[in-house]
C-alpha cells in the first residue's frame, strides 16, 4: 500500500534547515547544485499521490519515501547518471544530494526499491513482457551503405502519420500504451503548472513545434544465439535470437551520418515567444506507431 506521503512544503522546509548551515560554511559546494536545487524546490509533487495510488496493493507493507524516490530520478537525470547503483551510492556519500531528494544519508532508499517504482509506472502486461524478451527474433546486421549527407532514410511505412492523425480526429486514444502513467505524471506536475505560470503563453494559441531525433539502445544488436550453428564450425550466421531489447532496430540518422541501433522518437514542444523558452510537452516514439498496422 501506499505509505506517508510528506507534503510538499515539508520537504522545502526540511531542504531550507539542512542547506543553510553548509551554505554559510560553503557556498561554492551548495551553489554548483543551484540549478538542480531550484528545480526541486519548485516542483510539487504534491498531485502524484492521486494518480499513482492505483498501482499499490491494499495490503502489505506501506510503501514509503515514494515522492523522495520521484525527486531522485529527477535528481539523477538532471545530473546525467545512467547507473541506478551507482547512483544510489553517491545518495549515501553526499549529504547535499540525499538532501535536495529530502532524506538523511542513512535514510535513502536501496536500489531495489528505485527498480520497483520504475515497475510500478511502466504498464506492460508482464506476460507480454516476458514473452517479447524470451521469445526469438529475426537478426539484421549493419548497414554498410551510408546515406548522403542531410538525407533521410526512407519510411517503412508511408502514411502512418495520416493514419495518427485520422484516428485522433476521430477520438482514438492509445490508452493501452505503457508509458501511459508517466505522460500522465509529466502532464500533472511539469505541463499544468507550466501553463498555469504563464510559460506556454496562451493556451488557446500555442506555438507548437515538432521534430524527430534518434535514440540509442542499451541493448546489444547482436542478441543471444540459441542455435547450434557455431558447433557445426558456422559463426556468421542469420538464425533468429533473444535481445534484450527486442524493439530496437537500425536507422539512418542523418545529422551525424552514421547508423544507428535504437528507436526513432517524434518530439512536440510548446514554444512561449515572450519569454523565449520552449517545454516538450509530448513524446511520440515512433514504435507505437506500429500499433497502427
Amino acid at each position: 500500500m501506499l505509505g506517508y506521503w510528506r507534503p510538499h512544503i515539508d520537504y522545502q522546509s526540511f531542504l531550507v534547515e539542512k542547506l543553510t548551515p553548509i551554505f554559510l560554511s560553503d557556498r561554492p559546494f551548495v551553489e554548483q547544485y543551484e540549478k538542480a536545487l531550484s528545480k526541486l524546490y519548485s516542483l510539487d509533487l504534491d498531485p502524484l499521490k492521486p494518480i499513482i495510488a492505483g498501482r499499490y496493493s491494499h495490503t502489505g507493507a506501506p510503501a514509503i519515501n515514494q515522492p523522495e524516490l520521484f525527486r531522485s530520478f529527477i535528481l539523477m537525470s538532471e545530473l546525467k547518471i545512467h547507473s541506478i547503483p551507482k547512483w544510489v551510492q553517491m545518495l549515501r556519500n553526499n549529504r547535499i544530494l540525499s538532501y535536495m531528494i529530502g532524506l538523511e544519508p542513512s535514510q535513502v532508499p536501496g536500489v531495489g526499491s528505485h527498480y520497483d517504482l520504475v515497475n510500478r509506472l511502466w504498464l506492460e502486461n508482464p506476460d507480454v513482457e516476458y514473452e517479447s524478451l524470451h521469445s526469438l527474433h529475426s537478426f539484421s546486421r549493419k548497414p554498410h551503405k551510408k546515406l548522403k549527407k542531410n538525407q533521410k532514410q526512407p519510411p517503412q511505412h508511408p502514411g502512418i502519420i495520416q493514419k495518427l492523425v485520422d484516428l485522433a480526429l476521430q477520438g482514438a486514444s492509445f490508452d493501452s500504451r505503457p508509458e501511459l502513467l508517466m505522460q500522465q505524471i509529466f502532464a500533472k506536475i511539469g505541463v499544468e503548472p507550466s501553463a498555469k505560470a504563464g510559460i506556454l503563453g496562451n493556451v488557446k494559441k500555442l506555438s507548437i513545434s515538432g521534430d524527430g531525433t534518434c535514440i540509442n539502445s542499451g541493448g546489444s544488436s547482436y542478441g543471444i544465439k540459441v542455435c547450434n550453428c557455431n558447433q557445426k564450425g558456422i559463426y556468421n550466421c542469420d538464425c533468429k535470437r533473444r535481445f534484450s531489447d527486442p524493439g530496437a532496430r537500425w536507422g539512418w540518422d542523418s545529422y551525424h551520418e552514421c547508423w544507428f541501433y535504437g528507436y526513432t522518437e517524434y518530439i512536440l514542444s510548446a514554444y512561449n515567444k515572450d519569454l523565449k523558452c520552449e517545454l516538450v510537452w509530448f513524446k511520440l516514439p515512433a514504435s507505437m506507431a506500429y500499433l497502427l498496422l
